[in-house]
């Protein structure tokens, strides 16, 4: 693991149940100086490590999002012009 004390890792893992992933990643840099990309990659490692240990306590998921809004989107205004072409 980097040069992060266990309370220092506490505090990132406590981010990580908070869903704020990017804080963390932030925190993670300033701790370590470590570059984005490693510590984005750091924090993805240790989230994937918390989900397995404790699923419980990590945020869901949030990739599907994004589809399902702009499948709503899509078919919300399908419906919209059906009502005005009748």
């Amino acid at each position: 693991m980097a040069d992060i004390k266990e309370e220092q890792l506490k505090q990132v893992e406590e981010l990580l149940f908070a869903g704020r992933k990017i804080e963390a990643i932030k925190l993670v840099r300033e701790i370590t100086g470590m570059g984005l990309k490693e510590a984005k990659e750091f924090v993805d490692q240790h989230a994937a490590h918390l989900h397995e240990a404790y699923p419980h306590k990590m945020p869901a998921s949030k990739s599907g999002c994004g589809a399902a809004s702009l499948i709503f989107l899509t078919v919300s205004l399908s419906l919209v012009g059906l009502y005005f072409a009748c």
